[in-house]
């Protein structure tokens, strides 16, 4: 896992990843959707509908705000994104034809989301530019209190963020929809109930990530795939563990263009409150929980590295597509999700219900 200081680009992340989560099917290739995705309606929006789901949710978040007394203006956050063709769009929904196109997409997201800031000398960002929320300039003129009270209002009760105690490893539980102010009750207005909400869910789902690279079947048939893998990651880490799981490929490469962004790489223990400086770029973790940070100011990456880079890039991906093939990880993986989909399905009907009346709306 990797955090990155790029905070406009985080928020409006979460309002597309919340379009694709509530709004379920159109647009969708159900061929390529795992057991789960299917259940909880996580579908990839065409372009339009998306965008048009974002502006409804904004303008009822507007209703919402000003008929508690503030002002807010809508976020027309999509527009602030970098332009996606409508056939890199439609490649979200095919991990294999976008695997094919650009690999892990580490040298795609560069050229998206860093390389102009970079250049620019303006550090991470998106294309140079700052995300503008319309809002900010009335948000400043409100008194510290106000401003409390105003967040309160948009996003619920600060309280409701706090990580929930009695869990040793301190996993957040979203709260409810109804309980994250205008930003909520927009959300549950236009997208529905979300269920992965609900506490009890939620935990089922946590268990499920947690346990599933401890299965049995899950380790077999990753043993397997680096059996396939061979030379081709000999001597690849990840933090500080050698690669054993084809889903760390992808930090790989990251870690491979930190160095050629001239990064450095040091030690980071996210609980000291000194660990996170002005120079630190990002900071990855392996599955050990060891973390290590990217330090220093970053310099474009040359034409002729970037090239090199994603040609290697697509190269590794199609070598470790073919690898999970031959050792069925895939096959492996959509098994045990469809264990846990059995298990919900039981313990919680509503699912069943919810994914009945998508079906209906499509």
């Amino acid at each position: 896992m990797a955090r990155r200081r790029f905070e406009g680009m985080i928020v409006a992340g979460i309002v597309t990843l919340s379009a694709c989560g509530g709004g379920g099917g159109e647009g969708a290739d159900d061929d390529v959707m795992g057991p789960l995705a299917e259940l909880m309606g996580w579908g990839v929006q065409e372009p339009a509908e998306q965008r048009r789901l974002e502006l409804e949710r904004e303008q009822a978040i507007a209703d919402c705000m000003r008929a508690e007394g503030w002002e807010y203006e809508p976020v027309d956050w999509s527009a602030q994104m970098p332009d996606e063709s409508e056939e890199d769009m439609a490649l979200f929904a095919d991990p294999e034809a976008f695997g094919a196109k650009y690999g892990y997409g580490v040298a795609r997201n560069y050229e998206l989301y860093e390389a102009e800031a970079i250049e620019s000398g303006d550090g991470p960002g998106m294309r140079g530019e700052e995300f503008e929320d319309p809002n900010q300039d009335y948000v400043s003129s409100l008194s510290e209190s106000e401003v409390t009270e105003y967040y309160a209002t948009l996003s619920g009760d600060p309280e409701i963020w706090e990580a929930q105690e009695g869990d040793d490893e301190g996993v957040f539980v979203s709260p409810p929809l109804e309980e994250q102010g205008c930003q909520g009750q927009a959300q549950l207005t236009v997208f529905g109930e979300d269920p992965t909400t609900d506490p009890d869910i939620q935990e089922r789902m946590q268990d499920h990530w947690e346990g599933q690279q401890d299965d049995p079947r899950m380790a077999a048939a990753y043993d397997e795939w680096v059996a396939c893998m061979g030379d081709d990651i000999e001597g690849l880490e990840v933090g500080l563990d050698p690669v054993t799981r084809s889903d760390q490929m992808y930090q790989v490469f990251e870690t491979r263009k930190m160095v050629l962004m001239g990064l450095e790489a040091q030690p980071f223990d996210e609980d000291d409150p000194d660990a996170w400086t002005e120079d630190t770029y990002t900071v990855f973790g392996d599955a050990a929980g060891n973390q290590v940070a990217w330090v220093g100011t970053p310099e474009p990456i040359t034409d002729a590295d970037l090239e090199q880079l994603r040609t290697d890039e697509i190269a590794m991906w199609q070598t470790d597509w073919d690898c999970q093939d031959d050792a069925g990880v895939r096959d492996v993986q959509e098994r045990i999700e469809q264990e846990l989909v059995d298990e919900l399905l039981a313990e919680f009907p509503e699912l069943a219900e919810r994914a009945s009346e998508r079906a209906e709306d499509s």
